[in-house]
């Protein structure tokens, strides 16, 4: 969920949302008919560096070179009746070779002239979290994290596939998942069986097996939990329509629920949702929603509480093509209300509706809640002193926020105090067309320091309305100037960085807004390479503070970047763009960057800010001066005039005048190599030097044309700054 995508009652909220509510996930399926044989289609990755291409099935993994007559299965060679050949911007391989290295049986047919493949192994295919595939025959599992990641196998399912399958997963996180695997079979009524396989670890941990006549929902299998620290850990949930069983983060079982006793019935349950202290199940007979409240133990079928008239008639008698109701779980908004979608069978204007239902197992909690206040009363007491933030957006597309703690966003949220007054004293009530429920938002909601709210979107008209739902007898208002204002306040994050191209070593002046709320935000600036430039892909070249999301810095763009690991990598010349960590908004800035002009010296990848401290390149050699060796090792150096040397850990005495400028390290006269040079007035030695005199790693390097220095952490700073 989007950070500002809300509703009214989601303003009060305080618990936890189910999988079927703010954490569901997408999920890809691949149905193929009863019987139906597939190739089990290969991943494909085309590696452009060696001009090969790599396929990878179930126990099949293959790689053909360009321009080879040979290539290798499974590890072994085998010959190739025609090279790969590209055309078209794509490229091709001998068909006969698709048969031999993944087991597929070809039929061709000469007036069609089309071939068809026929694995022999009938896999099921689906995408989610990677690639997964499933042996109807054997039950055996197989995953691939992307086209790169070998094709594992994960274990194997103990079924017997009857009819057409199904196969999603909850997404591998941390290395484990849920894998619910439906069998559609017989019938009318159908049947069906659904396998869950509990994955941790790449391999089946447990497993579990529920079977449905003529209706099925999919059962939860993630149950999201505060850690008490304002974070969330995802326990896992098998059910086998009688019990449900609760998995801890170490595949301990956490908690047991006997489904049949609690509901009070003998029945197949769908498990639709799991709270802290309630469940939500539909029994297999009776197709109704029902709600185990576990803090009163008392059993409700909810389609007698939200539904009435002919919804609630059909709900309670329709056959066909089940039986029960169309309710779905929404979420749990906190203080015992339970929000669903009804989606109803008969139609009608206000067919997809979104239903509260208050437990009264909570009555007494709900009774001392504050009371909301009307729109009149949010309208007389809004003032930039009172707003909290005021979030605005549209689907994905999330603008910069209004922060009431923010001076600069004062005189911005005082125009929204002016919408809210103009619906207090002009606003009229309508019928207008509902909004969906499962639609992205698309408005702005505002937050009161009382912990209130108020949601205002645009509609045709063009008009506002109050409220996020729309429907029966909503408040709207016609006001050309109020419109204005609200799409004015519409504004996204943005980046700049200037120049561009930015030179290595060159300064680069960052201004922006990120949309972060944070009166003191970390800012952290991220170079990513654009796809196929060398590189070390996303490194952090920079990193500060923001102010409430806003930025204006500058900085000297590094030949140097920090990866996740910590180590230092360099960064390739070309294109990519700057991004920023956190990133909650806008568009990253694209940009090039170039070598730089001249060599520079760079202190644990950051460029020295001394213009004294620059090397300089001459006769295929980069030396620095004796400065900033001093400056960056901690120990002295010095220049004897009477000798003309450099002198390291040697007195003056030891020294003897030689041809030219020496240099000494320790009493010794240094290799030829790393004699040093007279420039300007000033002493450089050779960058080889700052190693074999001082210990200090030191690389050249050409594309960038930096040299970088690594200092231990001590005074790194300072002397990367040019202060020591």
């Amino acid at each position: 969920m989007g950070r500002r995508q809300c509703r009214e009652a989601d303003l009060q909220r305080k618990s936890v949302r189910t999988e079927s509510g703010a954490f569901r996930r997408r999920r890809h399926r691949l149905s193929p008919a009863p019987g139906h044989r597939r190739a089990a289609r290969a991943l494909v990755y085309w590696n452009a560096a060696d001009q090969s291409v790599t396929m990878q099935a179930p126990e099949r993994k293959a790689r053909l070179a360009f321009g080879s007559t040979t290539a290798t299965v499974n590890g072994r060679e085998v010959a190739l009746s025609a090279p790969l050949r590209r055309a078209g911007g794509q490229v091709f391989a001998p068909l006969r070779f698709f048969a031999e290295a993944f087991g597929v049986a070809v039929a061709w047919d000469e007036a069609g002239k089309t071939a068809a493949l026929t694995q022999a192994k009938p896999f099921v295919k689906a995408y989610d979290g990677g690639t997964l595939w499933l042996n109807r025959g054997t039950g055996d599992l197989y995953w691939a994290k992307d086209e790169q990641s070998p094709v594992l196998g994960i274990g194997r399912v103990d079924a017997d596939f009857q009819g057409e399958l199904t196969i999603r997963s909850s997404g591998f996180s941390g290395g484990q998942a849920v894998i619910t695997i439906v069998d559609k079979y017989g019938g009318p009524p159908a049947h069906y069986d659904a396998y869950e396989a509990f994955i941790r670890d790449r391999t089946v941990f447990a497993q579990k097996k529920a079977s449905y006549d003529r209706r099925f929902d999919h059962n939860v299998t993630v149950l999201p939990v505060e850690d008490g620290a304002g974070g969330w850990l995802f326990r896992t949930v098998l059910t086998d329509g009688r019990t449900a069983t609760v998995y801890d983060e170490t595949g301990k079982i956490a908690e047991e629920y006997d489904l049949t006793k609690l509901a009070g019935a003998e029945d197949s349950y769908s498990l639709l949702s799991i709270g802290g202290d309630y469940l939500l199940v539909r029994p297999n007979r009776t197709g109704l929603l029902t709600l185990i409240d576990l803090k009163d133990r008392s059993v409700t079928a909810l389609a007698g509480k939200l539904l009435t008239g002919k919804d609630l008639d059909y709900a309670l008698h329709n056959q066909v093509p089940y039986p029960g109701d169309e309710l779905s779980f929404a979420a749990d908004m906190g203080h015992g209300q339970l929000d669903f979608f009804y989606d109803s069978p008969l139609g009608g204007p206000y067919a997809h509706d979104r239903l509260s239902y208050f437990r009264p197992s909570y009555a007494e909690e709900q009774a001392a809640l504050p009371k909301p206040r009307t729109v009149r009363e949010q309208a007389a007491g809004c003032a930039p002193e009172t707003v909290k933030a005021v979030d605005m957006q549209d689907a994905d597309q999330l603008y910069l926020p209004l922060i009431g703690a923010d001076p600069d966003d004062r005189a911005a949220i005082a125009k929204v105090c002016g919408m809210l007054k103009k619906f207090a004293s002009n606003g009229v009530r309508e019928d207008i067309p509902k909004v969906p429920d499962d639609q992205f938002f698309h408005g702005m909601s505002i937050v009161f320091a009382g912990g209130d709210g108020a949601i205002l979107y645009e509609t045709q008209g063009p008009m506002l309305v109050y409220g996020g739902t729309g429907g029966k007898n909503s408040l709207v208002l016609r006001d050309g100037a109020a419109v204005h204002d609200f799409e004015a306040l519409k504004k996204l994050p943005y980046m700049d960085i200037a120049p561009n191209p930015l030179r290595f070593g060159q300064s680069a002046h960052l201004r922006g807004d990120d949309g972060d709320t944070a009166k003191n935000g970390k800012l952290a600036v991220h170079w990513t390479p654009m796809t196929g430039a060398a590189g070390s892909g996303s490194l952090t070249v920079y990193e500060g503070t923001t102010t409430y999301g806003r930025y204006d810095v500058s900085f000297p763009m590094p030949a140097y970047g920090k990866a996740e690991d910590g180590t230092l990598r360099p960064i390739a010349p070309g294109k990519g763009y700057f991004s920023l960590v956190p990133y909650t908004g806008g568009a990253p800035f694209y940009a090039e960057v170039q070598p730089a002009e001249s060599a520079f010296l760079s202190v644990n990848g950051v460029p020295a800010a001394d213009p004294a401290l620059m090397p300089f390149a001459s006769e295929g050699r980069v030396y620095v001066p004796v400065r900033a060796v001093a400056s960056l090792s901690g120990q002295p150096v010095q220049w004897d005039p009477a000798t003309r040397a450099v002198l390291i850990r040697t007195k003056p005495s030891e020294a003897k005048r030689g041809a030219g400028m020496r240099l000494w390290i320790d009493g010794k006269p240094a290799a030829a190599e790393l004699q040093p040079v007279l420039r300007g007035g000033t002493a450089y030695v050779p960058v080889r030097a700052v190693t074999a005199a001082f210990g200090l790693p030191v690389a050249w390097n050409a594309d960038s044309r930096s040299v970088n220095v690594t200092v231990p952490p001590v005074n790194a700073a300072a002397k990367a700054a040019g202060k020591a």
